[in-house]
């Protein structure tokens, strides 16, 4: 069990903002933790309010490039300060996340996030979040599993190239389509998680060959309830009702500023030991051996949509699911139906003859 009264005293966080979290609101909210995201934010928030993520919370890290002060003038946005190290208090267990999300996102669906991620649900391109979670709560569940799927270009790894305000897919669509490895856990849920192939491709070479490569499950949506905990970053959580779904977390590590981000990582945190950072070493090495590496080879697949992700098996549809969309938008259409039909609107300075 996670020692909730330890978790908030190691969670210095300090509000920013000014305006008013509201209680009693059905509405979806976001989590993420951030540093130096700037180049990253706004095509983020755009993404998951199109998606129907109602308000974001937001921990700041220490940015220096202009994150903080884009944050808070976003009005959908609140942003919480801690100066503390990441690595040390926010992985395993992710503490400030956690102790955010016991405050904040009781009673909420929460969808807990990184700054380089999309996420991703079998018809999300016309289905919203908010769809799906109604869907979640219809059939008891709280809570349901995701695989990452790291996403690069063609370019390489050092000539990666995106413009802020773009979307993350307009350079990176690229994905390998095998699965990884999985390994039983038995301590928490999910029950089994996997192991990434494509790293292990790219990166898990030479003397890393033996080592596991990152965990690729996560949980990333959750019905949070106060004493709720997640145990390694979002891996893993303390107990949860998963939905038979399952959704993705499109991963976009290798925009531009990867290398200096992880070389700046190792350099601040020196003195602290967490698998993340062991696992930028091998970033750092494989790229100091072949400078010009592209991620994209010849079993390398475009991303088009939720669709093919399901056909590929990284995203799991149910006949329930598919039933409740079905019911859900002939409903719709037969309220539409009902209702009068506005009367047409004429532009009468068009249609008067001349």
């Amino acid at each position: 069990m996670v020692n909730m009264e330890l978790q908030s005293r190691l969670a210095p966080l300090v509000k920013l903002d000014r305006r008013n979290i509201p209680l009693g609101t059905k509405e979806i909210r976001a989590f993420l933790c951030v540093k130096n995201e700037n180049l990253r934010l706004p095509y983020l928030l755009e993404y998951h309010r199109q998606l129907g993520i109602g308000r974001f919370l937001i921990i700041d890290n220490g940015s220096t490039d202009g994150t903080l002060e884009y944050l808070l003038g976003q009005q959908d946005c609140h942003v919480f300060s801690s100066k503390g190290n990441f690595f040390a208090h926010n992985t395993d267990p992710p503490i400030w996340t956690n102790a955010l999300l016991n405050v904040f996102g009781d009673g909420h669906w929460c969808l807990t996030l990184d700054g380089d991620e999309m996420f991703v649900f079998p018809h999300c391109e016309n289905v919203s979040i908010q769809s799906l979670c109604e869907y979640l709560d219809y059939t008891g569940a709280n809570a349901v599993e995701a695989l990452v799927i790291d996403m690069y270009g063609k370019a390489a790894i050092r000539n990666s190239h995106y413009e802020r305000g773009d979307s993350f897919l307009d350079q990176h669509r690229f994905f390998d389509p095998e699965f990884g490895f999985c390994s039983a856990n038995e301590r928490s849920y999910p029950p089994i998680v996997m192991f990434s192939r494509f790293r292990e491709r790219a990166f898990w070479k030479g003397r890393h060959a033996q080592q596991r490569p990152p965990c690729i499950t996560q949980i990333p949506l959750v019905k949070w309830r106060k004493g709720m905990a997640y145990l390694v970053c979002i891996h893993t959580i303390e107990h949860a009702k998963l939905s038979e779904l399952r959704t993705g977390i499109l991963h976009f590590k290798f925009l531009p500023g990867f290398l200096q981000s992880i070389v700046t990582s190792l350099k601040e945190n020196a003195d602290v030991a967490e698998k993340g950072l062991q696992e930028r070493k091998n970033y750092i090495e494989t790229l100091e051996k072949d400078p010009g590496l592209s991620l994209y080879h010849s079993g390398s697949v475009e991303y088009r949509n939720s669709k093919q992700l399901v056909e590929l098996g990284w995203l799991k549809t149910s006949r329930d699911y598919e039933s409740f969309l079905t019911r859900a938008e002939n409903q719709s259409r037969s309220s539409c139906r009902s209702q009068p039909l506005p009367p047409p609107s004429i532009d009468y300075k068009r249609s008067a003859p001349s």
